[in-house]
Order: structure tokens, then sequence, then C-alpha cells
């Protein structure tokens, strides 16, 4: 008998613990929804484990792939919406948004009108029932939001409470979908709230869902277990008629840097999948609903919202902001204007810099007469507008100087004599000398007879007004 080495001893012990493992695996029950798969050859390479396709038995899969009738296309059927058009029946439509923005608020503000057939922001809605799923927060809260919004549309309450239910899921577990992996093989499964969801839905025009990152638990980063989510949401408003509305938060680098239209967080399967997507979005003048896709038509451009005092959302009065454009730039450039000349009677120096520590909006910002919406981060495009067309118009100049510590620096200044502003000048003060020194009242007197007067308009040496 030839003798066995330690190198083989150990390759026919692992061959031995292979085959145990193998075989302990094979005589496991296996789970009551789960389906038997086949192995690969177990002699060589050990292939993975690959689930028995649909079909695999006797009788034939079925088609996947249906055929569309196109014997008469002047019967095809139009898009129907509950909220024209923005929100469409039989379709999943997506609003995101960060954090505070009112995603919840807006959501209940449109779930309220379809239930009265209200048009809402000029958009028309066709009235029915509604469901409000909330999965975020308590039932209580939707309440005292539902009454607010009410009162602040005037909505006829009776029809309200006749056409809509809200449930609470917020102390429990109420997932609609979860992620299971059944022998290394991942899928998304529908719970029990799935279920729950599509008995509630029976009869309704409209369901609202608050929130994605509670009704999804699964990798919002796989785009295969986002787009299974979504269809079996679709799959509900397909086969019951309605319109779902999935509010979803956005990622913290679009809430932060803004988002460029791409208003959601996770895998561009959540664009993709759903048919419409809207977005609340915070800007210097308040908040945009935008409507950033619609594959059944035209989208419709943003609608200026803003907070009434019990924060419910409601259109921007047009009063409240300058009517065009050019308005708007020349207002900031005041507001700018002003904060520098407030700066240099401070004896602040105002660099010119754009970017470090020490730049002109760091030092202009600490100012009152810089505008709140002129100092965030949205209306930095704003501010060094102004700044530009300041300097263009000759209303400030740049100035080379030495610091205290010898070193030469740059900064913004009023030029001497300027007598352009944009705001209305100060009178300035009369005087009757030819070297612009100020006469007393007596001296005054004393020159009103003479018809020979050098009349001069005195002005600070900063030029201020």
């Amino acid at each position: 008998m030839q003798h066995e080495t330690s190198f083989e001893r150990k390759i026919r012990k692992a061959d031995e613990t292979k085959d145990r493992i193998l075989a302990e695996i094979d005589a496991m029950p296996l789970p009551a929804h789960s389906k038997p798969v086949q192995r690969g050859p177990r002699d060589g390479d050990v292939e993975a484990a690959t689930p028995i396709r649909e079909g695999d038995g006797e009788e034939p899969p079925a088609p996947k792939l249906i055929p569309v009738d196109l014997s008469d296309l002047s019967i095809a059927t139009p898009p129907r919406y509950v909220l024209e058009p923005v929100i469409p029946r039989g379709h999943v439509t997506l609003l995101g948004g960060h954090g505070g923005t009112g995603k919840s608020t807006a959501g209940l503000i449109a779930f309220a009108h379809v239930a009265c057939g209200k048009p809402l922001w000029g958009l028309p809605a066709v009235q029915g029932k509604c469901l409000f799923v909330s999965l975020e927060d308590s039932g209580s809260l939707c309440r005292w939001r539902l009454r607010r919004i009410v009162d602040a549309y005037r909505l006829d309450m009776r029809t309200v409470m006749e056409n809509l239910r809200i449930v609470d899921g917020s102390e429990s577990d109420a997932a609609l979908a979860f992620e299971h992996a059944d022998h290394g093989v991942r899928r998304l499964m529908p719970t029990n709230s799935m279920q729950e969801l599509r008995e509630l839905s029976k009869g309704c025009s409209m369901v609202v869902i608050d929130n994605a990152s509670d009704g999804y638990d699964a990798n919002e980063n796989d785009r295969r277990m986002v787009r299974s989510f979504f269809r079996l949401l679709a799959q509900i408003a397909r086969d019951l008629d309605l319109a779902v509305v999935l509010l979803a938060h956005i990622d913290k680098s679009a809430a932060r840097l803004g988002s460029g239209g791409n208003t959601y967080s996770g895998s561009t399967a959540w664009h993709n999948s759903a048919r419409s997507r809207l977005a609340l979005i915070e800007t210097d003048r308040g908040i945009e609903l935008r409507h950033e896709k619609n594959n059944l038509g035209k989208k419709i451009g943003p609608i200026s919202l803003t907070r009434d005092p019990h924060g419910v959302l409601v259109l921007a009065h047009a009063a409240e902001e300058p009517s065009t454009e050019a308005d708007t730039k020349e207002a900031d450039a005041q507001a700018v204007l002003s904060a520098i000349r407030a700066a240099i009677s401070a004896g602040a120096d105002v660099p010119t810099a754009r970017t470090g520590p020490a730049n002109t909006a760091q030092v202009l910002r600490t100012f009152p007469e810089l505008p709140k919406e002129l100092r965030s981060n949205p209306g930095k495009d704003r501010f060094w507008d102004a700044i530009a067309r300041l300097h263009r118009e000759g209303l400030i100049k740049r100035e080379t100087y030495t610091d205290r510590h010898r070193n030469q620096r740059e900064r913004w200044v009023l030029p001497t004599g300027c007598v352009r502003s944009l705001i209305p000048p100060i009178p300035p003060l009369r005087t009757n000398a030819r070297t612009g020194v100020r006469v007393s009242p007596q001296g005054m007197s004393e020159l009103s007879g003479t018809n020979e007067t050098n009349e001069t308009d005195a002005e600070p040496e900063d030029g201020t007004l």
C-alpha cells in the first residue's frame, strides 16, 4: 500500500467534510413558501444553486410577453388622472423631497382636494374616495394636519370625512415588502401589510403611502429590488384602477448642494419606475413644486408655494415677490450695495475673493443689510450676480491695499465722487464757499443779497451718500 503524504491526507479530509456538509444541507427541510432547487455536479467545480424556473416541470411555462391588440387604434384609451396632469390613475407617482419640506402635508393636501373634487393650485381634480397610509407619522398628527388643511383651503369638512380614510402603521413594523434570501437567491417578498393595503384600497381613486423608507424594507440601491417594489404597487394601481402616490426622501447631497433633477435617494430605478415624478424643492424664495417627469404627457411648470401661519403649504402670493426677473436683480443689487456701505462705514475691509474663509459673502453676511435669502446657499448665485452688476456699472471698484502684516490684499470700495446709485440718494447739504467749506447760517444770510455764488455739493470723501 502506497504511503499517504500529509498533503494528500488533508485533501481527502477536505473532500469528506465537503460531502458531509452537502449531505446535511440536502437533508434539511425547505421552507413552506420556497421552491426546490437543482444543484450542479459536485465533482470538480461546485456551481452555485440555481432555482427551478416556472414551467420547468411537465407543463409549459405561462407566456411572459403578452401581444397587444392593434386591430382598432381609434378606441385607444387616453391616460386618466385624479389630479391632472400630475397624478395619473393606474400608475405610481413619486413625490420626493428633503425632510421638513412638507411632503406629508403636500400628500394630504392633494388627498383632501381629490376627496372634494376641488381644483388644487390650478390643477383640476376628479372627486373620489382616498386612502392615506401613514407609516412614518402618528395618526393623531395626520388628523391635526388634515384639520389645518381643511381650514386653510376652506374645504367642506363633511365631504372630506365621507371620502377620506387614514390608516396608521407607524407604531409597528408595517413594511409592505422585504428582501428575502432563499438558498442564495434574493427576491423581494410582499408582506401581510401589502395584502391589507390591497384590501383597503378597493373602491378608492387615490392611495398615498407615506413613505418609501418605511414601506420598502430592502436595499434602496438595488435596482432589481426597487423595480420589483414598484411592480407590486403598480399591480394594485392597475387592478383597482386607482392612483398610487409614494412619498420618498432625497439624499443628503441633493438636499445640500441642489438636486439637479435627481430628487430621489438610491438607485435610478426609483426614477425610471415612476410614470410621474414630483419634487418639493426649497429655494431662496420659498418652496417650489416641480414636475420632473411625466411619461404620459407634458410636464407643468414650477408652482411656487409658501407656508401659512400654521405651516400649511399654500400658493405664494404674487404681490410678495418681484414681478419680473429684472426687478429681482435690481432689488438684489440694492441690498448688496447697502451691505457694502454698512461694512465700509463700520471700518471693515470687504475682500474681493470669491472663495476661502475671508471672501465677499462671508464678510457681508455678518451685516443685517444683506437679506437672508442672499446669505443662504441657494441664493449664492444671485449674490455674485449682484456683485458683478455693481462692479460693471461702476458702483463699486477694486482697490489694492497693504494689511497690518504687510501683505498685498484687494478689497471692494465705493468710488469717490460716484453720484450714480441704485438707491435714491439723500439730498446733499448746500454750501456757498469756493472751497466747499460749509458756511454758517449767519454767513448764508450775509451772502443772500449777492448775485455771485459758488454752490457746490459736498460729499464725504469715502463716496457714501
